[in-house]
């Protein structure tokens, strides 16, 4: 955390204020304003709009508990981090955790009480003022020419979101997701856009652009050296386009990419007709040699029937369920259900939502294949992805180094260097956020 770093603490409890406040002020030189409930909170970020950079919300608290502040803040338009600490159970911080991404809020983290200090400092790693996000906009009147006009200019872009091979920590790839760059407004999240391009039948137009986009950085990935997959979630509506598995072959064998380096994601909650041309078009697509992820698995009316239907590759677990899943009964169940019947299927699987290291650990031990999530790093431009896999592929290959070398040294195994999954990525994956 940069030092000065301006932490709005928002807590009924004295003593947990207190504590907030002597860690933040002692360890990482930040400022702390400390608020007794919502409604004090409130007032002070009237007061203060552009001030603080990160929050720290409870919230079970008189007056305005934090569920109501959020709400607030979100209508102050507040573009800062934020942070839940609370002792409330776990479905009610699942929620609180939706809630949060309903509102576009950069979430960095909830803890919950008693307060883990390991947990404390990882969630202090991931606030970084240094480096702030670009500002959502709000009230953004996206009209049907003003999308088209996007996709022709490719303002409309893919962020990369790291795939991490959990058995060898190595970056297997990265999945493609859509972000559209105003020259004007700035960064407009998916959420602003997305349905106004189903409801004004330009899905496919935008889809197509980010396939090209996206196979083209592949093609840059491999030219420099790095072995990495591209994943791009498309609307179902391209799958009825016969011509498709043609197209994207030639385009994909023009840019140099092998076939098997892509990934074609499908959302389990969105409608595949299952007619012939469908069929059609995704039989030729895994004859050709690409792959078929399902992706939100556990979301959708008919996963079990989509399974035996449609030629699935790749079984993606929605992050719905990996989240907390360490904690949450359910939650545990569904992706262990999951992974059992990937693995009938002979599916890939991959865990999405991985958020911290109890999630890591839960869902190495069910026997996912790869992970994604902001415990490995955030989705980021395309610039900034290509450094992170430099710095975080040259990190894991020193922490191999020094397990050669101790044991060359014939140092004892419990005394030797590990290169644990995590390690490598783990010292940088907040420099994406």
């Amino acid at each position: 955390m940069k030092p000065g770093t301006n932490i709005l603490v928002v807590d009924d409890d004295p003593s947990m204020r207190g504590i907030l406040e002597s860690y933040f002020t002692c360890e990482h030189n930040a400022s702390v304003t400390a608020a007794e409930n919502g409604m004090r909170a409130l007032t002070i970020l009237i007061e203060n709009p552009e001030k603080f950079e990160l929050i720290l919300c409870d919230l079970n608290m008189p007056e305005m508990d934090g569920v109501q502040f959020l709400r607030h803040i979100n209508e102050l338009d507040y573009h800062g981090q934020l942070a839940v600490i609370s002792g409330e159970d776990t479905s009610v911080l699942n929620v609180t955790r939706d809630i949060a991404s309903y509102y576009s809020f950069d979430l960095i983290g909830i803890l919950s009480k008693p307060l883990d200090t390991q947990k404390l400092s990882q969630l202090a790693a991931a606030a970084l003022p240094s480096a702030p996000r670009e500002k959502t906009v709000d009230g953004l009147q996206v009209t049907p020419q003003k999308i088209q006009d996007a996709i022709a200019q490719q303002l409309i872009v893919p962020f990369f979101q790291p795939k991490i091979d959990i058995h060898t920590g190595k970056v297997t790839g990265a999945e493609a997701l859509a972000r559209w760059i105003d020259p004007d407004v700035g960064l407009i999240q998916p959420s602003k856009f997305i349905d106004a391009a189903h409801a004004t039948g330009q899905m496919r137009a935008l889809s197509a652009s980010l396939l090209r986009q996206s196979i083209t950085s592949c093609a840059q990935w491999h030219a420099s050296g790095l072995d990495l997959k591209v994943a791009i979630n498309l609307t179902p509506d391209i799958f009825e386009w016969l011509e498709f598995p043609d197209e994207l072959a030639a385009r994909v064998d023009a840019a140099g990419v092998e076939r098997s380096d892509v990934t074609l994601e499908i959302t389990e909650s969105s409608f595949l007709k299952q007619n012939t041309t469908v069929l059609e078009v995704l039989a030729r697509l895994r004859i050709q040699g690409f792959d078929l992820a399902i992706d939100d698995f556990g979301t959708g009316f008919s996963n079990i029937e989509q399974l035996r239907k449609f030629p699935f590759s790749q079984l993606k677990i929605d992050q719905s369920f990996v989240r907390n899943a360490a904690k949450d009964r359910f939650a545990r169940a569904s992706v262990e259900a999951s992974v059992h019947l990937g693995r009938e299927l002979n599916m890939r699987i991959v865990a999405e939502g991985v958020e911290d290291q109890d999630d890591w650990e839960f869902v190495a031990q069910c026997g996912v294949d790869e992970v994604q999530g902001f415990y490995v790093a955030k989705p980021m431009p395309e610039e900034e992805f290509f450094e992170w896999v430099h710095r975080t592929t040259a990190a894991r290959y020193n922490a191999e180094q020094q397990v050669a070398h101790a044991a060359r040294e014939d140092v004892q195994t419990s005394d030797a260097p590990e290169a644990s999954p995590a390690e490598g990525w783990s010292d940088s994956k907040t420099a994406s956020a």
